[in-house]
C-alpha cells in the first residue's frame, strides 16, 4: 500500500513541478529552445522533416509555441492528476482484497458469483482468485467523478465519506473538465475551470496574460495538493480498520 502511495506522490510531486515550472517561461526561451532543437535534429532528417513546420513556427513566430505549450500543460496537468488518482485507487483495491476478510466483503456487495467455466479452465486457485480481484477492483473504483469512485471504495473498506467536503466537490470539478477534454479536440479546450477550495469557479480564457495564467494554475494545484492530504487520510483509515 506505502509503495503505491509513494508512487502516487511522486506523480503528483512532478505534474504540479511541470506546471508551474511552464510558468516561468518567456515566448523568447521558447524561441531559443526550437532553434537549438532545428540544429540537433540535423542529423535525423526524417525526423525533423516530419517536425519542421512547428519547429519553423516556434523560431519565426514568437507569439505562437508559448500560448500553445501552457494550454499543453494545464491540460496535461489534469489529465495526469486524474489518471494518478484512478490507478492509486484500483492498485490499493487490489492490493487490499489479498486480505481474506475484505475479498469476502466484497463478493458479497456485489454479490459475485464464481462462473462454472472459470472452475473448469482455471487450474490454480490463486490465479481463480485473482482473476476475481481484478474485476473486483474495478467494480470498486467505477464512476465517473472521483467523489463516485471514493465513494464505492469507502464502501468496500467500510470507512467514512463525506461527499459535502470542499475538497471533494473541487476535486470532482477538476474530474469534470478532464471527462470533458475526453470529448474534445485540443483546440477547444478553452475555457478550462474548476472550482477552489473557497468554493469559487477559478477560469482560465486566454493564454496572454502569464499573470492570470499563474493564479489558475496555483489554485489548480492548492486543490491537488489538498486531494492527496485525503486520498493519505483515506490510507489512513483503511490501515485502522483492516489492521492484522
Amino acid at each position: 500500500m506505502f509503495a503505491a502511495y509513494a508512487r502516487l506522490l511522486t506523480s503528483f510531486s512532478i505534474t504540479r513541478f511541470e506546471l508551474l515550472l511552464h510558468c516561468q517561461a518567456t515566448n523568447t526561451e521558447f524561441c531559443t529552445w526550437a532553434y537549438k532543437l532545428k540544429g540537433q535534429l540535423s542529423n535525423n532528417p526524417e525526423t525533423y522533416g516530419a517536425m519542421e513546420g512547428i519547429i519553423e513556427r516556434g523560431i519565426n513566430e514568437d507569439a505562437f509555441l508559448l500560448p500553445e505549450i501552457l494550454l499543453n500543460a494545464v491540460s496535461s496537468c489534469i489529465l495526469n492528476y486524474t489518471s494518478s488518482s484512478e490507478f492509486f485507487l484500483v492498485d490499493l483495491i487490489r492490493w487490499k482484497l489479498q486480505d481474506k476478510r475484505i475479498l469476502k466483503r466484497a463478493l458479497d456487495l456485489k454479490e459475485t458469483v464464481i462462473r462454472k467455466f472459470d472452475i473448469v479452465e482455471i487450474d490454480n486457485i490463486d490465479n481463480l482468485r485473482n482473476k476475481y480481484i481484478l474485476q473486483l477492483s474495478g467494480q470498486f473504483s467505477e464512476g465517473e467523478l472521483w467523489s463516485k469512485k471514493y465513494q464505492n471504495a469507502s464502501k468496500l473498506f467500510d470507512v467514512p465519506f463525506d461527499k459535502s467536503l470542499q475538497v471533494i466537490k473541487s476535486v470532482d470539478s477538476i474530474w469534470e473538465q478532464r471527462n470533458k477534454f475526453a470529448h474534445l479536440n485540443r483546440m477547444h479546450h478553452l475555457p478550462i475551470s474548476f472550482i477552489n477550495l473557497n468554493g469559487d469557479e477559478i477560469v482560465l480564457t486566454e493564454l496572454k496574460d502569464k499573470d492570470s495564467y499563474f493564479s489558475f494554475c496555483l489554485e489548480l494545484v492548492l486543490v491537488m495538493s489538498q486531494g492527496l492530504k485525503e486520498i493519505d487520510k483515506f490510507q489512513q483509515n483503511i490501515i485502522q480498520k483492516w489492521h492484522s
